[in-house]
């Protein structure tokens, strides 16, 4: 059974979520008794609701229905209060990577602010919330690695893109293919 999405299935998710641009934020939930889902529920000008659901480490989907969602986590209280009344102005995946960028608009204290959200869909998975400046904000979990680290108050680095296999051309990918070690695509 497979258990994890695709950078080309994010790929062609992202098209689906592109409905979702220029929507209100009416409400996140996110509970203490599974901080790795979330719900965010977006108002679409003459359409009504739409509901897209997170399960890290990699599931993501447009819902047609809200979950009870009790005991609200404070990562989730903040989100609420920088992003609710806001405006999702994108959604983009990073690079071919199983990683999404949303970019929001938000009044705070009466000044429009940006606010970037980086879902990555990969490994343990995580959700980080960023200033304009990709500096974290908050994050569900800080992890460490070798080449980055993702803790509140660092600047947010995206992970080192391997291959960008839709941008390559024909020379390139045989050459990739011819230079792997693996036994197959």
């Amino acid at each position: 059974m497979k258990n994890e999405i695709s950078s080309l299935e994010l790929m062609y998710l992202v098209k689906e979520l592109k409905a979702l641009e220029n929507s209100k934020v009416d409400r996140i939930y996110n509970s203490k008794d599974s901080k790795n889902e979330f719900l965010f529920a977006f108002h679409i000008s003459n359409e009504g609701k739409h509901f897209l659901k997170i399960i890290l480490p990699s599931v993501i989907f447009l819902s047609k229905s809200k979950d009870t969602y009790e005991n609200m986590s404070g990562f989730g209280m903040m989100l609420r209060k920088y992003l609710e009344g806001g405006f999702l102005k994108s959604i983009e995946q990073k690079d071919f990577e199983r990683v999404l960028e949303l970019k929001f608009d938000s009044k705070i204290e009466g000044k429009l602010t940006r606010f970037n959200l980086i879902i990555e869909l990969f490994s343990k998975g995580n959700v980080i919330f960023c200033d304009e400046k990709y500096k974290i904000l908050n994050l569900v979990e800080e992890q460490h690695w070798a080449a980055r680290e993702l803790k509140r108050g660092l600047d947010y680095i995206f992970p080192k893109s391997k291959n960008k296999i839709i941008d390559i051309s024909k020379d390139e990918f045989k050459e990739t293919i011819q230079n792997s070690e693996k036994e197959s695509v």
